[in-house]
């Protein structure tokens, strides 16, 4: 092969991999570009500890968003279960000590409110000390963020935790991605009916 053709074969290629790698610098672009947002798609970015809002009563409490945890969780005292209508209820007993009322911003000691639920099923979680524990799950409303959601909480004694309510993968894979280096982005802010006060 010639000199001159030697070089218009080496142009060519380096022209086919200039191309190559146009993709490449369009996608840096379009990052460096592209404005930061709060949400990605319909999911909202929270942090790994929000307030939430148990529904229907006016109840604000903080929640650890866990995505390392699949089921969630909610703090539960005087567990009992109970027959209606042939189903099986689950009546227990909230507590939080750290709760705070988010419209005048005080903060109350301690709060209890004692609800009665449908049971949706039983769950076997594995504990990290290698036992089994055997939990009852009911759906709760909460409000996250502006939304009320309906979710599925196993009920279980977390007094020793620093958080009452734990919000699982399957709670927040459908609204939520959790930045864990950030809290409190959110406000449980869905309102207030007239029978908010009342527990059904």
């Amino acid at each position: 092969m010639g000199m001159a053709a030697r070089r218009i074969t080496l142009n060519m290629g380096k022209k086919f991999r200039d191309l190559a790698r146009w993709p490449a610098y369009v996608a840096v672009a379009c990052l460096v570009a592209w404005p930061a947002t709060a949400t990605s798609g319909e999911k909202n970015i929270m942090g790994w500890v929000e307030y939430v809002r148990i529904e229907p009563v006016d109840f604000f409490v903080k929640a650890k968003l866990d995505t390392g945890a699949k089921t969630s969780s909610m703090h539960a005292e005087d567990i009992e279960t109970f027959k209606k209508n042939g189903d099986t209820w689950v009546r227990f007993t909230f507590e939080s000590k750290d709760y705070k009322d988010l419209e005048t911003n005080d903060k109350v000691e301690e709060r209890r409110i004692t609800f009665e639920r449908k049971r949706v099923r039983k769950v076997v979680i594995k504990r990290h000390n290698s036992d089994y524990q055997e939990r009852h799950v009911v759906e709760m409303e909460l409000c996250i963020n502006g939304k009320v959601h309906k979710e599925q909480f196993s009920l279980i004694d977390r007094s020793r935790f620093l958080y009452p309510v734990l919000l699982g993968r399957r709670a927040l894979k459908d609204i939520a991605l959790v930045d864990a280096s950030e809290t409190f982005l959110t406000t449980p802010d869905c309102g207030k009916d007239e029978d908010d006060d009342k527990d059904d």
